[in-house]
């Protein structure tokens, strides 16, 4: 990733859609050979009329809506009166096999997903990329600028359907949507970026001079994941837009309402000449993972990273992953507060009910600690959820009852000692906040990322026994390593031995 970034794992990306007129061709062929119904083409005047009445002074508010909506047509339509959305007859794609355009007359057409072509997506903003326009710190400048002020302008909205989608509290919801503004305000330096950076000459090359410039990749892709559905598109794309690359993003189909309030403000901030959202569920990203991007990135599961690089290799395209692990916290014999540290481990684990890549997974406690430490987090889980999490406006909920009732049955596999916690609630997409002790290294529970609120307890005799296990559980290079110690010595220790 050539672009410019403010931060290392958020990276330059871009997309495409096609032209009205090839659109209409297709959908009619489409309609005459009966793979799409009539009724799907249905045309939007109102929505039209209220989106370019406009005069060109306010263009930068209201573009039209151009982006690829792709979804499921025997999907159930979201609610009409979603907060904060449009009621704009947005299917929810939790297994999307159809593709939806609107365009630029307002028409909606719905295409199969396997009849999606690389035109549709991705030829048109490379096209404009090619043109230069998006070279410029003025233009960098002034979609950053949009961003932010469609994060600001609806920040209750963004809050009310974290809330919804993950039961994210208020103060958890507006920190999501809080760092990326943080990441828009530092991104704002890019022309300073944009600065040819003089080096030495090799002597070979005498008496030529030379430069390193920092230039745009092109047309990227974000694929975000579920658990932070605002970030994770957001932040990337803030880095994209400051490298001066075209973007389409690909917001997780499980977070409807987050993805729908994307899905409608996007044309309304984000000019869609140079910025598109693609919605849809894994047939559609396995389809559109086939088109020539020129940077990838993606945030997920190692499983479905492999698929990602895979596609990518075929075309040669860049790409960056940000993946999942198996994430312990080393305690040493002298780690300080332990009431301190407890409700740092806690208030981190339990963050988003676990559902956070950097999340601890595991505790590895040296013996002379074990017992004191697992009854200060005890301590720690009643202090800030209360006798019944649930009823806590500060816990939140998994994301949707698959992802439940898969926490569920690694509990029900469990055969360690259970701590505290253990409750589900499947329709309520509730996990308790769950302590285990003393579970075998071989269990599902212990080989799996958990991906929710529950932890491990290991105790083990030296470091040298916990470097040994966490090579077992982790395979020796987790994502996150976390050392609780007073001794610098111990700490070099853990990072040299895992």
């Amino acid at each position: 990733c050539r672009g410019p970034r403010t931060n290392t794992s958020d990276p330059p990306f871009g997309g495409g859609l096609v032209s009205m007129a090839r659109c209409v061709q297709r959908v009619a062929a489409l309609v005459r050979s009966g793979l799409v119904l009539r009724t799907a083409v249905a045309p939007l005047y109102p929505m039209l009329q209220s989106m370019t009445s406009s005069s060109a002074s306010s263009r930068n508010a209201v573009f039209g809506s151009r982006g690829v909506h792709l979804h499921t047509a025997k999907q159930p339509k979201r609610p009409d009166n979603m907060p904060g959305v449009a009621a704009r007859g947005i299917s929810i794609p939790m297994d999307s096999s159809a593709a939806s355009f609107e365009d630029q007359t307002g028409h909606t057409v719905e295409v199969r997903a396997e009849q999606m072509k690389e035109d549709d997506v991705v030829t048109e903003l490379r096209r404009v990329f090619d043109t230069g326009e998006t070279r410029s710190a003025e233009w960098r400048l002034s979609h950053l600028k949009a961003m932010k002020r469609m994060l600001i302008e609806h920040e209750s909205e963004f809050i009310e359907a974290l809330g919804k989608d993950l039961g994210k509290s208020h103060f958890e919801a507006k920190a999501e949507v809080s760092s990326v503004i943080v990441d828009i305000k530092i991104a704002q330096r890019c022309p300073e970026w944009m600065k040819p950076e003089k080096k030495q000459t090799p002597a070979l090359l005498l008496p030529a001079s030379t430069e390193v410039h920092n230039d745009p990749m092109g047309v990227a892709l974000i694929i975000s994941p579920f658990n932070f559905p605002v970030n994770q598109p957001l932040k990337p794309m803030v880095s994209a837009i400051a490298a001066g690359n075209c973007v389409v993003i690909k917001p997780a189909e499980k977070c409807i309402y987050v993805e729908a309030l994307l899905v409608n403000l996007f044309p309304k901030y984000m000019d869609p000449k140079f910025f598109r959202v693609i919605t849809g569920g894994p047939e559609v990203v396995k389809k559109i993972l086939t088109f020539n991007w020129d940077i990838i990135c993606f945030t997920g599961s190692g499983q479905i990273g492999k698929l990602v690089a895979k596609a990518a290799a075929e075309n040669l395209t860049p790409v960056i992953l940000e993946l999942g692990g198996k994430n312990p916290v080393i305690v040493d014999e002298n780690p300080g507060n332990l009431d301190v540290l407890a409700k740092r481990l806690i208030a981190s684990k339990f963050m988003n009910a676990g559902q956070l890549c950097i999340s601890t997974d595991y505790v590895v406690c040296l013996e002379g600690v074990a017992k004191d430490f697992e009854e200060a987090c005890v301590r720690a889980l009643k202090d800030m959820f209360g006798d019944d999490p649930r009823a806590s406006e500060h816990y939140g909920r998994l994301v949707d009852a698959a992802s439940t009732e898969r926490v569920k049955g690694l509990l029900d596999t469990s055969v360690g000692r259970l701590v505290c916690g253990g409750e589900v609630s499947v329709a309520d997409r509730y996990v308790a906040p769950t302590i285990i002790a003393e579970e075998p290294l071989d269990s599902p529970i212990s080989q799996t990322e958990i991906f929710g609120p529950v932890v491990c307890f290991y105790t083990v005799k030296d470091l040298d026994a916990a470097a040994e296990l966490v090579h077992k559980i982790s395979h020796r290079h987790p994502l996150a390593l976390y050392i609780f110690t007073k001794n610098k010595q111990f700490a070099n220790h853990c990072l040299t031995r895992i």
